[in-house]
């Protein structure tokens, strides 16, 4: 069983990870917003810009979901413990 300290710095490497998979899907939102020089959604030319973007921000979804896979699996390495979805 891993001691408080090791527990305390798995939590903290979540968190970060965490934190910077949230920061990722905000950036892919954000880039993915429609400025003042886009055309209207009927261009096809937009429709294509907006489907890639769409694309990017699941792909992006994607890899975080992928990362916090392999965060929890360390934290069941250095914890001892098995979460598994839906536990709190």
């Amino acid at each position: 069983m891993a001691n408080q300290s090791d527990l305390l710095r798995a939590i903290r490497f979540g968190a970060q990870v965490i934190a910077q998979a949230m920061n990722t899907v905000k950036a892919s939102v954000v880039s993915s917003s429609p400025t003042s020089t886009t055309k209207p959604a009927t261009d096809d030319k937009a429709t294509i810009v907006s489907d890639v973007r769409n694309e990017e921000i699941l792909v992006a979804l994607n890899s975080q979901i992928e990362v916090l896979e392999r965060v929890n699996k360390q934290l069941e390495f250095i914890t001892g413990i098995e979460l598994n979805p839906g536990d709190n």
